[in-house]
């Protein structure tokens, strides 16, 4: 049997041939430039090796379509990334320091409210400027940690101060005064034993109700200062006085212990006050007492010279009331001790006399004697 050769089974045994025998280049070589289009190329059939160096673009690449690990690691950098289009979701928790970061970009409204905590500020980094007027408490300030150079002046107030917090230990010697007390704020009890004195007491504030009953002796009273009222008289008097007489030894006879000149401007009464104290020795009885008004007796006294312990322990003090012409008059007093061995006469001192002036318009001349007398 006899088979002609025809165009059609040349062209289908050429094909067999180049489909088993890989002949690929074969084909291409037939084809025309720009003859292969989207239609004549398999889905999914072109790989990464059919692809040239840079071959594909932006253009070629569809939107959205790449992923992370369609990227080699290590290869985009900066400049690959558009400005502002990245956002916190794009950024891997806790992956950033404070390297990543260029120097004061970062500012408040970058930082959430409440995140940041002491660890994360450098030691010195919060001065005044960075605090909030008004915006600290008891609480923020570590208790302790405050010296004086860290408060402004005038800056402590009463409402700053909890109340009995302060002990004497804080406060400067001397920095307390009137104005810092509050009226009837302090009791006896506030006071230190014979802390106040005389300088501490405003004149004319105390009276009867504020002195212990039996307290007080002649030693406490200032004889200048009293006001007697003696029927008819003033009862604002002129005072003279003789100077205390220092320690001394009495001798035999009368011994002139005091003396003082009162010029009377009128007529008027005299209140003569005479005082010693005395340290009695052995034979000692008692002690003559005479005062005297321009030489003329205003009386005798007997006084009492103390105990023979080596101690001036007993006072003694006299009064005699006497009127008085106007003029000069001189008061004096002189004592005699009455001893019963002539020798080792007994010690005084603190001697003196004080004549209070009264002027009376009832009194007329002077009298021999005093009207009144007194001892004590």
């Amino acid at each position: 049997m006899h088979h002609r050769l025809t165009y059609a089974n040349v062209a289908s045994t050429l094909a067999l041939v180049i489909a088993v025998g890989g002949g690929g280049a074969a084909v291409a070589a037939g084809l025309g430039k720009n003859t292969v289009g989207s239609a004549q190329i398999q889905n999914r059939s072109i790989q990464t090796e059919d692809l040239g160096l840079e071959a594909v673009g932006s253009g070629i690449v569809r939107n959205g379509s790449l992923n992370g690990v369609d990227l080699r690691d290590g290869t985009v950098t900066g400049a690959d990334v558009a400005g502002g289009t990245l956002t916190g979701d794009h950024v891997e928790d806790g992956s950033l320091s404070g390297a990543d970061l260029v120097t004061s970009t970062l500012t408040g409204d970058l930082v959430k409210d409440g995140s940041l905590f002491g660890t994360d500020l450098a030691n010195g980094s919060i001065g005044a400027g960075q605090v909030a007027n008004g915006s600290l408490t008891g609480t923020q300030v570590r208790d302790g940690s405050l010296v004086g150079a860290d408060l402004a002046d005038g800056s402590i107030g009463a409402d700053q101060i909890a109340p009995r917090s302060l002990t004497g230990a804080k406060l400067a010697n001397g920095s307390i005064g009137a104005d810092q007390v509050a009226d009837g704020s302090l009791t006896g009890a506030k006071l230190a034993n014979g802390s106040i004195g005389a300088d501490q007491v405003a004149d004319g504030s105390l009276t009867g109700a504020h002195v212990r009953d039996d307290s007080l002796t002649g030693d406490d009273i200032d004889e200048s200062t009293l006001n007697l009222d003696l029927g008819g008289t003033t009862s604002s008097p002129i005072v003279v006085a003789s100077a205390r007489t220092a320690q001394a030894t009495l001798t035999a006879g009368a011994n002139q212990l005091g003396s003082v000149v009162l010029d009377a401007p009128t007529a008027g009464v005299a209140l003569v006050t005479f005082q010693a104290e005395f340290n009695a020795t052995s034979g000692s009885r008692y002690l003559e007492v005479t005062p005297t008004r321009n030489g003329s007796s205003l009386g005798f006294y007997d006084w009492d010279a103390g105990d023979i312990d080596g101690f001036s322990d007993q006072r003694q003090t006299s009064f005699a009331i006497t009127p008085v012409t106007a003029g000069s008059h001189t008061f004096a007093f002189s004592v005699t001790e009455n001893r019963a061995t002539p020798s080792g006469f007994s010690q005084y001192y603190g001697a003196q006399i004080v004549v209070q002036y009264f002027p009376s318009a009832a009194a007329g001349a002077a009298l021999p004697g005093p009207s009144v007398r007194a001892n004590r």
